[in-house]
């Protein structure tokens, strides 16, 4: 049986199994926008080098919503503050006076 090539369009929806396709035939440039859906993506197949770009000292956080948020980068000295359940947390300055003041926790090297 001799193999003819199809044109774009010709084929009935779902007239290809997915047995006939062989190995690495399909690359990112042949599918289509959205056509990946969560539960296909492998634990760990995400790569640090595929996230989107940020900004240096940012935090990912999640909203209310439990959707990814990026924390803005606070300035120098400041502490990173929980604004509650439901909110991303904030950079915000030291107290001024307190049993909190030189108690900050710190996780990292010294």
């Amino acid at each position: 049986m001799a193999l003819t090539k199809v044109k774009a369009g010709v084929m009935a929806v779902d007239s290809v199994a997915t047995a006939s396709i062989v190995n690495d035939a399909v690359d990112a440039n042949k599918l289509g926008p959205n056509s990946v859906v969560t539960d296909s993506i492998l634990d760990d197949a995400v790569t640090l080098a595929k996230m989107a770009s940020g900004t240096d000292g940012n935090i990912i956080s999640y909203d209310a919503s439990g959707n990814p948020v990026a924390v803005a980068t606070g300035n120098a000295g400041q502490l990173l503050t929980s604004a509650g359940a439901g909110a991303p947390p904030t950079f915000s300055d030291a107290p001024a006076s307190g049993p909190s003041v030189g108690k900050a926790f710190f996780m990292g090297q010294i």
